[in-house]
């Protein structure tokens, strides 16, 4: 299909890219999305009314919560883990492989991609969890 070939074209051109839910981060093509805009992303959680599988998410940092989130290397590592690429569903598992290719087209590598995404959650966790 021409729109899933050129879907990182597409969203590459995004001004602005919504993220309705941390369970986001755990879906195949949701993450090609997230690879391949230029768009800073918006969060948006349980504390905008959205239920989604967030409590994995509490589970790692609320027990530990310190001055700083990305200080707590068990914090780090908890949302690491949860937020691969590797562990990402798929309903076709060999869409895999095509994001994996628009992802690291745009960002270079897929390391570098979950890195980045782990820093736009410990941002968004501190910005409206921290207390």
């Amino acid at each position: 299909m021409e729109t899933i070939r050129r879907s990182d074209k597409i969203y590459a051109w995004a001004h602005e890219y919504h993220v309705m839910g941390f369970g986001t981060f755990k879906r195949g093509w949701c993450l090609m999305e997230l690879g391949v805009t230029k768009a800073r992303p918006i969060l948006y959680s349980d504390g905008h009314g959205l239920r989604d599988d967030s409590e994995d998410v509490f589970s790692i940092f609320m027990p530990r919560f310190v001055q700083r989130l990305g200080q707590n290397g068990e914090t780090r590592a908890g949302l690491q883990q949860l937020f691969r690429f590797e562990a990402a569903a798929f309903s076709v598992e060999s869409d895999r492989d095509v994001v994996r290719g628009f992802i690291q087209s745009a960002r270079g590598d897929v390391a570098r991609f979950e890195a980045f995404l782990l820093e736009k959650v410990l941002e968004f966790i501190e910005t409206h969890y921290s207390y």
